[in-house]
């Protein structure tokens, strides 16, 4: 990752007090997410993203896929690295048959077109435990590398071509 090392330069806020839960999400409460929000869950997806469980993989796949529009040019290449990690856990996990795959098209779907879950299968993901815990909003300084959007479509329908 060719940025430089200013770039990779952050800070978590650490929640003192109830006045600051603003300052922090979970993907059970993506109704109203927040870019900042939205930039904390790729930061985490890419750090910790190989050993999320089923359902929080697939519900990070729904947040972000369902927020891109929020997200400045600038985070693109953020959410490019957040697929790419989601993509290949989620390959691990259905080879693994951790998955029902009953609802596998609307993942599918919702990774290249950012179409929501189904309100029945968003309502279950939601109430798992895994998927309620909160995380602190990580604040980072804007990336360095301005991204073509042209160039992460290009990169999700690549990604999702290995898939298959």
């Amino acid at each position: 990752m060719g940025q430089n090392s200013h770039c990779n330069d952050f800070s978590t806020r650490i929640l003192e007090d109830a006045d600051h839960t603003e300052m922090s999400w979970s993907l059970a409460s993506n109704a109203d997410q927040k870019s900042g929000h939205i930039n904390s869950l790729l930061k985490y997806v890419i750090s910790n993203g190989s050993s999320m469980q089923p359902d929080e993989t697939i519900l990070s796949i729904h947040v972000i896929g369902t927020n891109l529009h929020k997200l400045p040019s600038n985070d693109l290449l953020l959410a490019s690295e957040a697929y790419r990690v989601l993509i290949n856990q989620f390959t691990k996990q259905l080879n693994e048959e951790l998955v029902i795959t009953i609802h596998l098209v609307d993942i599918i779907r919702c990774l290249l077109t950012g179409t929501a879950l189904p309100t029945e299968y968003h309502s279950y993901l939601c109430s798992q435990q895994i998927n309620q815990k909160k995380h602190d909003t990580v604040e980072t300084a804007q990336p360095c590398i301005q991204l073509n959007i042209s160039t992460v479509c290009y990169t999700l329908f690549t990604e999702y071509v290995m898939l298959l």
